[in-house]
């Protein structure tokens, strides 16, 4: 980010991309694979802000990405 603009250091990525790029990311390690929150969610399938919640509350990566969703659990 120190060096500017120009055409050597800049590429077209779509939004998803650049939020994953973002230096606030948190990032999870599970199963040798390291990814921002947001891609683990997609990826699991359950709403980031369950699993946000779950890291939060001090559970561990793993627990957070496996263990089930339930109804009263669902955040909106």
């Amino acid at each position: 980010p120190d060096k500017g603009y120009s055409p050597d250091n800049c590429r077209w990525a779509d939004g998803e991309t650049q939020a994953n790029n973002r230096s606030n990311n948190h990032y999870l390690t599970f199963n040798g694979k390291k990814q921002s929150m947001a891609t683990w969610a997609k990826e699991m399938g359950i709403s980031y802000f369950v699993i946000r919640s779950r890291i939060n509350r001090g559970w561990d990566a793993e627990k957070a990405l496996t263990t089930p969703v339930l109804k009263k659990e669902v955040i909106i």
